[in-house]
């Protein structure tokens, strides 16, 4: 005689929590993405799947992840971001990614320069910037057993990725908090 109640604890299979850990992950996702700090995405992912492996002991996986519904309506419904605080994350995200896109076209614009100069069979040294890396020097030296090239990438890259990283993080939005709060201002 089984006890088909739904208290019954059924045991849950490797593949139910595969799919309640997975669960926890894309809450963890998209909590990530609203700029919850780690500490309480951990919370918030622990209680998440504490309540979905009970919920799925009493009625089943497939009920209790449909209980919860959306993941992403539900990471936004329980955090609500501080809009006055930087974003930090997102602004190194964005700084790193601008970052990367600048050397990559950086090393297109130095391999056709390259590949320019030894098309026109320059013996020689030749040298230049190349646009738009102010302060970029590559250099290449061709004669009749090969060629060498040296490049300098200057700044820009670097400035670059900075400048993307403080508008996307918006750093002076908490200074404007800070002074518009009148318990911070000094009297």
């Amino acid at each position: 005689m089984t006890d088909d109640s739904p208290l019954h604890h059924q045991p849950l299979s490797r593949l139910d929590r595969a799919r309640i850990a997975l669960a926890g992950m894309r809450y963890d996702f998209w909590l990530d993405l609203r700029y919850t700090p780690r500490r309480r995405r951990r919370e918030l992912r622990t209680e998440l799947t504490a309540n979905l492996t009970e919920a799925a002991e009493r009625v089943g996986v497939a009920q209790a992840l449909a209980g919860v519904g959306s993941l992403r309506v539900m990471a936004a419904e329980t955090t609500r971001p501080d809009e006055a605080a930087p974003r930090w994350y997102a602004g190194t995200v964005a700084g790193l990614t601008a970052f990367t896109g600048a050397l990559f076209l950086l090393l297109v614009q130095t391999f056709s320069y390259l590949e320019g100069v030894l098309d026109s069979e320059v013996v020689g040294e030749v040298s230049s910037s190349l646009f738009p890396f102010v302060w970029t020097e590559i250099t290449v030296i061709s004669g009749e057993d090969g060629f060498e090239f040296f490049i300098a990438p200057g700044p820009v890259p670097l400035v670059f990725a900075v400048v993307v990283a403080a508008l996307v993080a918006r750093p002076w939005r908490a200074l404007r908090s800070r002074a518009a709060d009148p318990a911070t201002a000094l009297h």
